[in-house]
C-alpha cells in the first residue's frame, strides 16, 4: 500500500512503513518499507567485491516469478506481510520474517500508532496477531537520525504451516564490505507494494545497534513497506558449512525517495540488548 500524499519528515530519518500521520505540524512517516528490486547497475565499489544481484531468492530456496528475479514466491517462504490496522482508520504494510511457526521478528515503529487487529500473511495463509511486544528501550535518536532497539515479536494466534523459519546470528558479527540479502513486500520503483521481492546490499558501517548500507544504484534497496524485513547473512560457519542468518532488520532510511544516495539504517540482531530481547521472548528461537 502506498499513500498517495507522499510528505517529506521534518526529520532526517524515515521510518519505513505507509502510515503518514501529522504530529505537532510535523510529518512523520510511521513504517513501511519498499524494495527497488528492479534497479541495477551504475555506482558501485571499485574493489575487487562481486557485484550485487537484485534477487536474493534463491538464497532462501524461493522460485522466481518474473525474468529479473526480484519477486519471489512465497511458497515455504519465512518472510511474512504484516497488516496493521489503525485505531484511527489507517492501514499500513510492514514485512516480518517467522522465527518460529508462531513468532514473527520485525521492527518495533511499525506499531507507534495506536494498534487495531493486525494480520499476518504468506503463502495463502492469513491469522491474526495475539500479541505484539516491542523492545522496552526502543527509542527515537533524533540526533543521530535512527531509531534505536527498533525490533518487535509477534506472537500468533496459530501456527503458520508448510513454511520455512529463519534462524537468528548469535555467534559472530556483521563485518563491512559484507553482502546481505534483503526481503520485503514493500513498494518497487514502480510504486507497487505488496508483493515478496529481494535483492543484495553492501554493508558499510557495523554499529553497537545499527548496520549501515549506502544504496548507490548498484543493487537493491529498501523503501515505504519493507519495514521490519530481514536482513540476511550467508557464512560458512564453524565447521565450514555454508549457513545463513538474521543479522539485521529493516528500520529506517534517509532519503524518501529511497533512490539513488540513500542509506538504510537496519536494526542490528546481533547487538547484545536486541539479542537479549529476542532470546527472552522467544526462547525457542534458533540461534547460529
Amino acid at each position: 500500500m502506498k499513500n498517495n500524499t507522499s510528505l517529506k519528515s521534518s526529520h532526517l530519518y524515515f521510518p519505513w512503513h505507509v502510515i503518514v500521520a501529522v504530529i505537532a505540524a510535523c510529518t512523520f512517516l510511521l513504517c513501511g518499507g519498499l524494495l527497488l528490486g528492479g534497479c541495477s547497475g551504475g555506482g558501485g565499489d571499485s574493489d575487487s567485491s562481486p557485484p550485487l544481484q537484485t534477487s536474493a531468492c534463491a538464497q532462501l530456496g524461493l522460485n522466481t516469478r518474473i525474468i529479473n528475479g526480484t519477486e519471489c514466491s512465497e511458497t515455504n517462504s519465512p518472510i511474512v506481510k504484516l497488516i496493521i490496522n489503525t485505531s484511527d482508520g489507517l492501514q499500513g504494510i510492514c514485512s516480518g520474517t517467522l522465527i518460529t511457526p508462531t513468532h514473527v521478528l520485525t521492527a518495533a515503529h511499525c506499531f507507534f500508532s495506536s494498534v487495531g487487529a493486525t494480520t499476518v500473511s504468506v503463502a495463502g495463509q492469513t491469522v491474526t496477531a495475539a500479541q505484539i511486544t516491542n523492545h522496552p528501550a526502543l527509542t527515537i535518536d533524533t540526533e543521530n537520525s535512527r531509531i534505536n532497539n527498533d525490533a518487535a515479536i509477534v506472537r500468533l494466534s496459530e501456527p503458520l504451516t508448510g513454511v520455512a523459519i529463519l534462524p537468528i546470528v548469535g555467534t559472530r558479527q556483521p563485518n563491512p564490505g559484507e553482502t546481505i540479502s534483503i526481503f520485503g513486500y514493500g513498494k518497487t520503483e514502480l510504486d507497487q507494494p505488496g508483493t515478496l521481492r529481494s535483492g543484495e546490499m553492501r554493508i558499510n558501517q557495523v554499529l553497537t545497534t545499527h548496520i549501515r548500507a549506502k544504496y548507490d544504484g548498484e543493487g537493491s534497496n529498501t523503501c515505504f513497506g519493507d519495514s521490519g524485513g530481514p536482513a540476511v547473512l550467508s557464512y560458512l560457519d564453524e565447521s565450514g558449512q555454508e549457513v545463513d542468518g538474521i543479522v539485521g532488520v529493516v528500520s529506517s532510511g534517509i532519503l524518501p525517495s529511497c533512490q539513488t544516495g540513500d542509506e538504510t539504517f537496519f536494526t542490528n540482531i546481533t547487538s547484545q540488548s536486541v539479542f537479549d530481547f529476542i532470546t527472552a521472548v522467544v526462547p525457542s528461537v534458533t540461534v547460529r
